[in-house]
Protein backbone atom coordinates (compact mmCIF):
# COMPACT_ATOMS: atom_id res chain seq x y z
CA UNK A 1 0.00 0.00 0.00
CA UNK A 2 1.41 3.40 -0.89
CA UNK A 3 1.59 6.29 1.57
CA UNK A 4 -1.15 8.27 -0.18
CA UNK A 5 -3.59 5.38 0.46
CA UNK A 6 -2.23 4.48 3.91
CA UNK A 7 -2.31 8.00 5.37
CA UNK A 8 -3.44 10.80 3.00
CA UNK A 9 -2.89 13.48 5.66
CA UNK A 10 0.71 12.40 6.27
CA UNK A 11 1.32 12.20 2.51
CA UNK A 12 0.07 15.79 2.11
CA UNK A 13 2.24 17.00 5.00
CA UNK A 14 5.38 15.38 3.57
CA UNK A 15 4.56 16.81 0.15
CA UNK A 16 4.14 20.30 1.65
CA UNK A 17 7.42 19.95 3.52
CA UNK A 18 9.29 18.92 0.37
CA UNK A 19 7.72 21.69 -1.74
CA UNK A 20 8.21 24.48 0.81
CA UNK A 21 11.02 25.76 2.96
CA UNK A 22 10.41 23.57 6.02
CA UNK A 23 13.71 21.67 6.37
CA UNK A 24 14.91 22.09 9.93
CA UNK A 25 18.56 23.05 10.43
CA UNK A 26 18.82 20.45 13.21
CA UNK A 27 19.75 17.46 11.02
CA UNK A 28 21.00 16.93 7.44
CA UNK A 29 20.46 19.78 4.97
CA UNK A 30 19.50 18.25 1.60
CA UNK A 31 20.63 19.87 -1.62
CA UNK A 32 18.30 20.54 -4.57
CA UNK A 33 19.05 17.17 -6.21
CA UNK A 34 18.30 15.27 -3.00
CA UNK A 35 15.02 17.16 -2.45
CA UNK A 36 14.01 16.36 -6.03
CA UNK A 37 14.80 12.68 -5.39
CA UNK A 38 12.74 12.74 -2.18
CA UNK A 39 9.75 14.18 -4.08
CA UNK A 40 10.14 11.49 -6.74
CA UNK A 41 10.45 8.79 -4.04
CA UNK A 42 7.32 10.07 -2.26
CA UNK A 43 5.19 9.63 -5.39
CA UNK A 44 5.55 5.83 -5.27
CA UNK A 45 6.50 5.33 -1.61
CA UNK A 46 5.02 2.09 -0.27
CA UNK A 47 4.53 1.26 3.41
CA UNK A 48 6.28 -1.90 4.57
CA UNK A 49 6.02 -1.96 8.36
CA UNK A 50 3.83 0.59 10.15
CA UNK A 51 4.78 1.28 13.75
CA UNK A 52 2.38 -0.18 16.31
CA UNK A 53 3.67 1.68 19.37
CA UNK A 54 0.59 3.82 19.93
CA UNK A 55 -1.84 6.39 18.63
CA UNK A 56 0.54 9.39 18.72
CA UNK A 57 2.85 7.79 16.13
CA UNK A 58 2.43 7.35 12.38
CA UNK A 59 5.99 6.13 11.67
CA UNK A 60 6.74 3.37 9.18
CA UNK A 61 9.44 1.61 7.20
CA UNK A 62 9.12 1.64 3.44
CA UNK A 63 9.36 -1.10 0.83
CA UNK A 64 12.60 0.45 -0.46
CA UNK A 65 15.52 -1.85 0.33
CA UNK A 66 18.53 -0.03 1.70
CA UNK A 67 21.86 -1.24 0.32
CA UNK A 68 24.21 -2.41 3.08
CA UNK A 69 26.85 0.15 2.19
CA UNK A 70 24.42 3.07 1.93
CA UNK A 71 24.89 6.05 4.22
CA UNK A 72 21.48 7.09 5.47
CA UNK A 73 20.81 10.75 6.14
CA UNK A 74 18.13 12.08 8.47
CA UNK A 75 16.18 15.11 7.26
CA UNK A 76 13.97 16.80 9.86
CA UNK A 77 11.10 19.14 9.03
CA UNK A 78 9.52 21.94 11.04
CA UNK A 79 6.06 20.60 11.91
CA UNK A 80 4.01 20.21 15.06
CA UNK A 81 5.48 17.15 16.71
CA UNK A 82 8.27 15.45 14.75
CA UNK A 83 8.73 14.50 11.10
CA UNK A 84 12.02 12.90 10.07
CA UNK A 85 12.75 11.12 6.78
CA UNK A 86 15.66 8.68 6.56
CA UNK A 87 16.96 8.64 3.01
CA UNK A 88 20.11 8.27 0.96
CA UNK A 89 21.97 11.01 -0.90
CA UNK A 90 19.79 10.41 -3.99
CA UNK A 91 16.64 11.12 -1.95
CA UNK A 92 15.29 7.56 -1.80
CA UNK A 93 13.19 7.40 1.39
CA UNK A 94 13.65 4.32 3.61
CA UNK A 95 11.91 5.29 6.85
CA UNK A 96 9.40 7.93 7.95
CA UNK A 97 9.21 8.92 11.59
CA UNK A 98 6.08 10.92 12.44
CA UNK A 99 5.37 11.65 16.09
CA UNK A 100 2.48 13.88 17.07
CA UNK A 101 2.16 16.31 19.95
CA UNK A 102 0.02 14.91 22.73
CA UNK A 103 -3.64 15.91 22.35
CA UNK A 104 -3.40 18.22 25.38
CA UNK A 105 -0.25 19.95 24.09
CA UNK A 106 -1.36 20.46 20.48
CA UNK A 107 -3.76 23.29 21.35
CA UNK A 108 -0.99 25.09 23.26
CA UNK A 109 1.74 24.55 20.65
CA UNK A 110 3.08 27.64 18.95
CA UNK A 111 2.77 27.94 15.18
CA UNK A 112 6.46 28.61 14.81
CA UNK A 113 9.70 27.10 16.00
CA UNK A 114 12.93 28.82 16.95
CA UNK A 115 16.00 27.42 15.21
CA UNK A 116 19.67 28.21 15.76
CA UNK A 117 21.39 29.00 12.46
CA UNK A 118 24.91 30.32 11.76
CA UNK A 119 23.30 33.78 11.70
CA UNK A 120 21.71 33.31 15.13
CA UNK A 121 18.20 32.35 16.28
CA UNK A 122 15.42 32.60 13.69
CA UNK A 123 11.69 31.92 13.87
CA UNK A 124 10.52 29.13 11.54
CA UNK A 125 6.90 28.55 10.55
CA UNK A 126 5.60 25.01 10.89
CA UNK A 127 4.37 23.02 7.90
CA UNK A 128 0.72 22.01 8.02
CA UNK A 129 -0.25 24.81 10.40
CA UNK A 130 -2.69 27.46 9.25
CA UNK A 131 -3.18 30.81 10.92
CA UNK A 132 -6.41 31.40 12.85
CA UNK A 133 -7.66 33.57 9.97
CA UNK A 134 -7.58 30.59 7.58
CA UNK A 135 -9.34 28.02 9.80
Amino acid sequence: MNVREHDPTLYALIEDCLQGNFVSPVLHQPNTQMLHGMRRSLETLAVSEPCTCGELCASFSTMNLCPEDARLLMVRFDVRGELVLDCDSDGVIYHVERLFDTPNDSAKATVERLALTPSGWVKRELAGVWSSDET
